[in-house]
């Protein structure tokens, strides 16, 4: 990797009621790369990516997104929290989608998807309009600016929370097992958007459990084992000759299930 990283973490260590659920995590994401963060359910994925998005708070550790350090600021040589609005506005540089669409029901989806540039950045409504109408004909969903959520797919929504979190204009797209709760028919769809946001060259961070969609878009995997960082490696590298034990018993085992959505092609 050439240049400073887009996000960096640092030692990042994370528990619940006294449960270590990260331990001694660092890595570095490239500018413009994607990195699919892969492991059994339990492993740390969703943790590590809510600390990123600061949706929680390490205990240990420091991260950062370009050339920022996330949640404190330094002074002194000692590094303090940022303040709540400070706090508030730094969360912006990632957008976040989630497994669940989390859109506001009573809001259309081109409303949905100017809220946050309007009310939170407060960028000129007239100019966030027209971006979210083209971010919404991205995702394929122009001819449903003007519907409520409730009368658009599972598989709609996600694309509308897609454009949703890319109208912000973030540093980085963190995505959580965005199509955990879809049904297979919309799975494919909301792939295909993610393919070509990365293909744009926006910096990714995706927890999936979509392997076929890993090795495909993925620059680098990050191998998550008991709350650690087991295995860091070009996506080639991971897929054709995993260098982890825990690395290959997960390959194996995907390899063995039925879904086809999670079939790795030789």
């Amino acid at each position: 990797m050439t240049g400073a990283p887009a996000i960096w973490a640092r030692g990042v260590a994370k528990s619940f009621g006294g449960a270590p659920v990260l331990r001694d995590v660092s890595f570095d994401v490239a500018r413009g790369s994607v990195v699919c963060v892969l492991g059994a359910s339990g492993s740390g994925k969703t943790t590590l990516l809510r600390c990123l998005a600061q949706l929680e708070t390490p205990e240990r550790g420091v991260m950062g997104i370009e050339g920022e350090l996330l949640g404190h600021v330094e002074r002194g040589g000692a590094l303090h929290k940022l303040p709540a609005r400070s706090l508030a506005l730094q969360r912006l540089r990632t957008g976040m989608v989630f497994q669940r669409f989390n859109l506001f029901g009573h809001m259309t989806a081109l409303r949905n998807v100017m809220e946050g540039p309007v009310t939170v950045q407060g960028r000129p409504r007239a100019e966030v309009e027209r971006e979210a109408l083209a971010l919404l004909d991205k995702v394929g969903l122009a001819h449903r600016a003007g519907h409520y959520p409730a009368q658009l797919s599972g598989g709609q929504q996600q694309r509308v929370a897609i454009a949703r979190a890319l109208a912000l204009r973030p540093a980085a797209m963190l995505f959580d097992e965005p199509t955990s709760a879809l049904d297979p028919e919309s799975v494919g769809d909301v792939l295909a958007v993610m393919r070509a946001v990365a293909e744009s060259g926006v910096t990714m961070v995706v927890v999936t459990h979509e392997l076929a969609f890993a090795r495909e878009v993925a620059d680098r995997v990050l191998f998550m084992d008991g709350g650690s960082i087991a295995e860091d490696a070009p996506a080639e590298t991971f897929f054709a000759a995993p260098g982890h034990p825990a690395s290959r018993a997960f390959l194996a085992a995907a390899l063995s299930r039925p879904n086809p959505s999670e079939t790795i092609a030789p």
